[in-house]
């Protein structure tokens, strides 16, 4: 390769790279966001594998993921005073990792040069762009699946590297449980065509054991709490489509906002195989998977992450005709890189203008009130978990443990027709038993409309903050401001 190619590859590394440090902490905490960063603040004080969110057991995804995480905040908290960066930065580690991981994927398939535009295609996705800035799990579980792969199709292989492959399958299960499955799948089709023989060594055929003992260990911790059969039928049954009518349009909204990828996979799929070229079974088998997040019945746009790998090879085969990174190559990447960044950018400032100008108010709201004991939060898990988000990591950071708070969280409060009674009614007596509320187990609100109530000490509230606001001030209270999402109510205020 010219220094001049290998120059331009690196810069395109660095642009990509400081796109990410630029959004990293732009995007306030959002929906599920709100509620790792504090399971990670929790078990950075308590450490378990159970996850926990404000003292509840809260496990429907595995703890190892906010364990790691967790060991990280010394370091960043030492390092930065964006509380977007200290929960998100480990992110960008991860992130690198995979890249890297990428790269000697690609290198056994396709050769260094294509192995080199493979791990730079797959840094710089849009996809790759949404989910490294966000703080979500899977720039963790991408680093485990590719690591654990990485072993599984190493050349000279010895036993220790299914071993060690095995090991990280299991990390993996204890990450994200089921995504794991696709560890042993893909392995074992890797040996079936590339080395049957090794479908006769023991060793291997343990190795694949890895994820499945991992979920069965995810499985037993569970149900010591009672959450076996919820989480498992849940994590499994959002592979069926049961109401597939009523999400087409989300779907079709998640995968508009990630154009260039559906660009890129289509055009990598038509050149390669007009080339009559012969895909790696693996690469294949890994991208017919796609299949499952998209009849997903609630699609994300980060299920795509874990497909991006696979298509970046792809896309570098099919980019590089010659198997040499000629300077129609480079030019025909630049413009993907250039095409991913403008759409995220454009995108990010869409939202910017428009959901995170609320979201925004509500983590401005959170941080005003951090330090203020006696207060009630009622109504939506849309803006409610921003504002306390806000509220109990920035008291740990300033007086080092977050203050107690009353909580009533409602699914849909514009749908309740006694919402605003309701929160009266909490605010005379906070234990009433007048509405059904779920008390004991806060994973229980994902999975039905009941509003959960958070135990609390305090009978006599000096502060409520509400969302959507009230029609009317509570008696007693007076409206001190009120954002665009959130309403925040104090006692004797004038």
């Amino acid at each position: 390769m010219e220094k001049r190619a290998l120059a331009m590859i690196l810069l395109l590394f660095i642009a990509s790279f400081l796109v990410k440090l630029h959004y990293m902490g732009k995007a306030p905490f959002i929906e599920d966001e709100t509620l790792y960063a504090e399971m990670i603040a929790e078990e950075s004080e308590s450490l378990s594998l159970v996850p926990r969110y404000f003292g509840y057991p809260a496990p429907w995804k595995p703890g190892l993921y906010f364990l790691i995480y967790s060991f990280f905040l010394p370091l960043t908290s030492a390092l930065f005073s964006s509380l977007e960066w200290i929960y998100r930065f480990p992110n960008l580690v991860f992130s690198l990792i995979s890249a890297y991981l990428v790269f000697l994927l690609a290198k056994r398939f396709l050769g260094p040069e294509q192995a080199l535009l493979s791990s730079l295609l797959f840094f710089s996705a849009i996809t790759s762009f949404y989910v490294e800035t966000r703080l979500l799990i899977e720039p963790m579980m991408l680093a485990l699946i590719l690591s654990s792969l990485f072993f599984y199709t190493k050349t000279n292989r010895k036993n220790t590297d299914f071993i060690a492959a095995g090991f990280l399958s299991l990390l993996a299960a204890l990450t994200k449980s089921v995504i794991s499955l696709c560890i042993p799948l893909l392995a074992l089709i890797y040996v079936f065509t590339h080395e049957r023989w090794s479908l006769k060594n023991p060793v291997f055929l343990v190795s694949m054991l890895g994820a499945p003992a991992g979920l069965v260990f995810f499985f037993l911790s569970l149900s010591q709490l009672g959450f076996a059969e919820d989480v498992f039928l849940i994590d499994i049954g959002q592979t069926v489509i049961y109401n597939y009518s009523d999400t087409l349009a989300f779907t079709l909204r998640n995968l508009s906002n990630i154009f260039s990828f559906i660009f890129l996979f289509l055009v990598s799929l038509i050149v390669f195989f007009s080339k009559k070229q012969k895909p790696e079974p693996l690469l294949s088998a890994w991208l017919l998977l796609i299949i499952i997040p998209l009849l997903a019945s609630t699609f994300r746009t980060w299920y795509l992450y874990y497909f991006i790998p696979p298509l970046a090879m792809l896309a570098s085969s099919a980019i590089m005709g010659n198997s040499r990174l000629d300077w129609f190559s480079l030019f025909l990447t630049s413009i993907f890189v250039v095409m991913s960044i403008g759409t995220f950018a454009v995108s990010f400032a869409d939202w910017e203008a428009g959901p995170y100008s609320s979201i925004n108010d509500a983590k401005q709201a959170g941080l005003s009130l951090a330090g203020e004991g006696s207060t009630l939060f009622v109504g939506s898990y849309y803006y409610n978990t921003v504002a306390i988000c806000y509220k109990s990591l920035e008291e740990r950071r300033v007086i080092g443990e977050p203050l107690d708070f009353g909580y009533l969280l409602v699914r849909n409060p514009y749908g309740m027709e006694d919402f605003d009674s309701c929160a009266v009614a909490l605010l005379e007596n906070y234990t009433t038993d007048y509405y059904e509320f779920e008390e004991k187990r806060f994973a229980q609100f994902f999975w039905n409309s009941t509003p959960f109530r958070k135990s609390t000490g305090i009978r006599e509230f000096r502060i409520l903050v509400s969302s959507p606001p009230l029609e009317a001030s509570p008696s007693g209270y007076s409206e001190k401001k009120e954002y665009s999402s959130i309403a925040v109510y104090r006692k004797g205020a004038q």
